[in-house]
C-alpha cells in the first residue's frame, strides 16, 4: 500500500516547542514574494514560473 508522503508543515519555535503557522505573502507585481519565499523556506520549493503575456513582459519574463 502506498503512503502518501508527509505534507510539509510551517513551525515557529516558542519556548521550547513547536506551534504550526501559515503565512500568507501579498505584494503587487514584481515585488519578491517568490524570492522571500525561496528565502526561508527550509523545504525545496515548488517552481510555478511561467511567461508573461501582456504589456508587463517589459518589466520581467516570468512571474508566478
Amino acid at each position: 500500500m502506498l503512503q502518501r508522503p508527509a505534507r510539509p508543515r510551517a513551525t515557529v519555535r516558542r519556548s521550547g516547542s513547536f506551534r504550526q503557522v501559515k503565512v500568507v505573502v501579498t505584494g503587487p507585481f514584481d515585488a519578491g514574494k517568490t524570492t522571500l519565499i525561496k528565502t526561508i523556506s527550509e523545504i525545496a520549493v515548488l517552481s510555478t514560473e511561467r511567461r508573461v503575456s501582456d504589456h508587463t513582459a517589459a518589466l520581467k519574463s516570468d512571474t508566478t
